[in-house]
């Protein structure tokens, strides 16, 4: 029962995370904006999770700063 309320737990997670990487994308739908807040509300350690994925998205979709080479 245990293993099985963990991996609903994490399965939630999942769902969310995909939710807030369509928010990122500013794709998300009022509904699914609603859904990330509520999630990011109800606890510091989802805030946390929420500011790890933005952070993940960012570096992934942030081009590298090249330094141009002067010769």
């Amino acid at each position: 029962m245990l293993l099985y309320l963990i991996k609903q737990k994490m399965q939630n997670y999942n769902d969310i995370k995909q939710l807030a990487l369509l928010y990122f994308e500013g794709k998300a739908n009022c509904e699914e904006e609603a859904k990330v807040f509520d999630f990011i509300a109800e606890s510091a350690e989802q805030k946390r999770m929420f500011v790890q994925w933005e952070d993940e998205w960012e570096r992934a979709h942030t081009r590298p700063t090249h330094r141009r080479c002067v010769e």
